[in-house]
């Protein structure tokens, strides 16, 4: 299977609408924004502002064909975000929904993940949550995270399995959550998701991503240190400071 991960792009607003849909589940989104739930949120993912704008939005396509999405946004900009989508389901169900604060400053916020069912089990949520993740640490994010709820056990163990840790509890539309976040590994180049290749000569140092990433492998950037590769069209592996042009 051949996966890439992109940045979202206005024309993929009914596939972002899906991914939310999804995310929240038939009931809770009929309770966020009334019945015609995935029309406004397809048109809310075409704004330039909101929180499920396609801005940030990533989109997982599997041998050419949408395999899923992951939507995500600095928790520091959360009123910012909710003021413009809370005021367009005002004007289109005459309700504004009353939400907990799901995030706060101080964490990049994976808001709502959803992997087609023709994809699942082959590894694509947790790709998009790490691109994500990584796309965020290297915009400077010391933290990022994410709501679970308390009855999913098994989707708690997978994000504990890539450095989720509870943090606290939060309740998310009358349901328990647990909030979790990943700290940001100060040793970027080595943690568990790249792997050094080579060391000749001894001024440069090559770095892949290990196999699961190992897609389509392109030469980034050379310094004057390191020379760093990355499977084409994933998102921002290697730091800014180390990498010209990217």
């Amino acid at each position: 299977m051949s996966l890439i991960i992109r940045q979202a792009i206005p024309s993929d607003a009914p596939i972002i609408a899906q991914v939310i849909g999804m995310g929240f589940g038939e009931d809770l989104l009929r309770q966020y924004c009334g019945s015609n739930g995935l029309a406004i949120m397809e048109s809310l993912a075409k704004m330039e502002v909101s929180q499920y704008s396609y801005h940030n939005a990533l989109i997982a396509e599997a041998d050419g064909q949408v395999a899923g999405g992951l939507v995500g946004y600095d928790g520091a900009q959360l009123q910012l975000l909710r003021q413009p989508t809370l005021a367009y389901i005002e004007q289109q169900t005459g309700i504004v929904p009353q939400v907990a604060e799901e995030t706060e400053p101080g964490e990049f916020y994976l808001d709502s993940l959803a992997v087609f069912p023709k994809y699942r089990h082959q590894g694509i949520g947790t790709k998009l949550i790490l691109a994500m993740s990584n796309k965020a640490f290297n915009e400077g994010h010391q933290r990022v995270g994410l709501l679970v709820d308390t009855t999913n056990p098994h989707a708690e163990s997978l994000y504990t399995s890539l450095g989720f840790q509870r943090v606290n509890q939060k309740t998310l539309f009358n349901h328990q959550m647990w909030h979790m976040q990943k700290k940001r590994n100060k040793d970027f180049f080595t943690s568990k998701h790249f792997k050094e290749i080579s060391a000749k000569p001894k001024s440069k140092t090559c770095y892949l991503l290990k196999h699961s990433f190992l897609t389509n492998m392109q030469k980034l950037t050379t310094t004057r240190h390191k020379v760093f590769y990355r499977p084409t069209q994933y998102i921002l592996y290697p730091h800014k400071k180390y990498c010209d042009g990217i």
